[in-house]
């Protein structure tokens, strides 16, 4: 990984309205369903390791562990004391059945396997053990962002909830999400398409004024997704319980 990159991306996971809100909603997606009891959480793709304590601790589980390969993001990991292993969602480093809880969060669109993925997660997984997995939604809004990102898909829910029952999990929860910023995001990626080009990424920090407008529209979604489901929106989250 590109260690401006690294180092920009570093400094907004914390605070920037995406990553925040998100974080907040697999969060209470967690609470909902995560085992009770002490445990071991795991995060897939874990980057610079901002999502593996808040959510282990959401989750209940006493060990929290990132799974991550790229060098520079565990060194990153590591100056803030934190449990980061080399490997990758196709081959994780645990025995089978030793998981309580693990997110894969917008990496399987990068994955040439995201089955095997899947599969792979569930052989950690103890059973009723929980994984929660979000991907970009609706082929639609595929735009040079999805290219620069090194993206291979935009999922529908019927196909990401297709692959992670083929995997061998009950699905819990599925839905759309980020649907309230969805026309602007449309809007967006269409304007992209025509010029050809990625926009801003979202390693940049917007002003705080628009950062702080985003991240309250976004999490307004938090209440509605504790009883409901949207029927759309640009991301989509599931949950699935080991059989």
């Amino acid at each position: 990984m590109d260690p401006q990159y690294l180092a920009s991306f570093e400094r907004i996971e914390k605070d920037h309205w995406w990553f925040r809100a998100r974080r907040e909603i697999v969060g209470d997606a967690l609470r909902r369903h995560a085992p009770p009891g002490p445990g071991i959480f795991v995060d897939i793709g874990c980057g610079t390791g901002g999502n593996v304590a808040p959510l282990a601790n959401v989750a209940c589980c006493d060990v929290a562990i990132g799974i991550e390969p790229d060098a520079g993001a565990r060194a990153a990991c590591e100056t803030k004391g934190l449990d980061v292993r080399d490997g990758t969602a196709a081959s994780l480093p645990f025995d089978e059945r030793s998981a309580s809880a693990i997110t894969m969060l917008d990496v399987m669109e990068h994955l040439d396997d995201d089955a095997g993925a899947l599969a792979e997660s569930a052989r950690v997984l103890a059973p009723h053990g929980v994984l929660v997995v979000t991907v970009p939604a609706m082929r639609a809004l595929w735009s040079p962002h999805d290219e620069r990102n090194h993206h291979r898909r935009r999922y529908s829910l019927s196909q990401a909830t297709g692959l992670v029952e083929s995997a061998g999990f009950d699905v819990v929860e599925a839905t759309y999400f980020n649907t309230l910023l969805l026309l602007p995001v449309a809007l967006v990626r269409i304007a992209q398409r025509i010029l050809r080009h990625g926009g801003a990424s979202q390693e940049r920090m917007p002003s705080p004024a628009l950062n702080r407008c985003l991240y309250r529209v976004f999490s307004l979604e938090r209440r509605w997704l504790a009883c409901h489901a949207f029927p759309i929106g640009v991301s989509i989250l599931v949950v699935g319980r080991r059989r």
